[in-house]
């Protein structure tokens, strides 16, 4: 997942460097082994893909789909009084079913599609680029079907091609292997689009996305910093989260009411921890009365004694704890009575 999430910033430049420039119609087809390069990996490995630095002005293919009549030839036969048997020959044209509509997408390294054409029962798509991923997809109609295809280098043409028999998709996808080095990992980029929430008076909820280089090595946590003067000075709130994906969630609780936090994450992998995000802020909501306490617990220490113990609220109100009030009951919780008002 992560592989296909390092790409996505690319699927832009590689749709205008499909497109050529001004000056030259030429086709560049290393950028898929560019994009496969920034994945994790450390070493040389082997990749199928297909590499060449420029293919001639107007290297192009075409997808056409088309019905094709089949002929049909009969000889029936009739008895004819005196002239005996007469035959004759009957020739006939028959036409496929309708074969529906057929439409070429281009697909971006991030999973997205962007048409190139369609054509209904018949026709031609021209202009589809080599040395990329394809998907020709034709619904609606007679034998539908879906072909992902990486395209060949060479000149190559497409086509569906029906009878009333059935159809025939030409040609099959070409394989290519090629040996791409890959340089050492190194540190991640920063983070992207930390957004900050506030849930409660004592509670701001973050949310990132991974970066887009993870530097050749897994991400493998992240470290999350908090500033209550706006930035100037920096506490760390975790020093390592110890989970990655795509989207990360941290929810930073015991907080004070109307105040505003700015937060900054920074991503961690083998090799090291990148510079930190953007900054994000988020102001709490007024202070309100805090949640019970948890995990109340009493253990009997001897005939007069027993010991109580209980943890701090996880909502405070957004307002510092300031102490705790204890009761106790005799008969089973119907009546109580304080055995300290504040324990300060």
């Amino acid at each position: 997942m992560h592989n296909s999430l390092m790409n996505s910033l690319y699927s832009k430049d590689i749709a205008s460097m499909l497109k050529g420039t001004n000056n030259s119609n030429r086709w560049l087809t290393l950028v898929f082994a560019s994009l496969i390069i920034s994945t994790s990996l450390m070493t040389t490995v082997s990749y199928n893909v297909y590499a060449q630095t420029a293919l001639p002005s107007g290297s192009a293919d075409k997808f056409s789909l088309v019905p094709v009549s089949k002929t049909v030839t009969s000889h029936p036969c009739q008895l004819s009084g005196a002239k005996g048997w007469i035959c004759r020959t009957i020739t006939t044209n028959i036409q496929p079913p309708s074969l529906g509509t057929a439409t070429v997408y281009l697909e971006g390294a991030d999973g997205s599609e962007t048409r190139l054409g369609s054509i209904t029962n018949s026709g031609t798509i021209n202009n589809i680029p080599r040395g990329i991923n394809i998907k020709i997809m034709v619904s609606g109609g007679f034998k539908p079907i879906t072909e992902s295809i990486y395209t060949s280098l060479s000149q190559t043409n497409y086509a569906y091609t029906c009878t009333a028999d059935g159809c025939k998709f030409t040609p099959s996808n070409p394989s290519h292997t090629v040996v791409v080095s890959i340089s050492s990992a190194t540190s991640p980029d920063s983070p992207r689009y930390l957004n900050a929430t506030v849930v409660t008076p004592s509670r701001i909820n973050l949310s990132w996305w991974i970066p887009v280089n993870t530097g050749g090595s897994a991400i493998t946590g992240y470290k999350v910093e908090r500033s209550t003067d706006g930035g100037t000075t920096w506490t760390t709130v975790v020093a390592n989260t110890g989970s990655a994906l795509y989207i990360n969630h941290y929810s930073n609780y015991f907080l004070l009411a109307s105040t505003t936090y700015t937060y900054r994450v920074s991503a961690i992998n083998a090799i090291g921890t990148s510079l930190p995000s953007s900054n994000a802020f988020a102001t709490t909501s007024p202070a309100t009365v805090p949640d019970p306490p948890r995990y109340l617990s009493a253990s009997t220490v001897s005939q007069s004694q027993i010991n109580l113990s209980w943890w701090t609220p996880v909502y405070t109100g957004g307002s510092v704890i300031t102490g705790y009030k204890i009761e106790r009951s005799t008969d089973g919780g119907t009546t109580w009575t304080s055995v300290v008002a504040n324990t300060g």
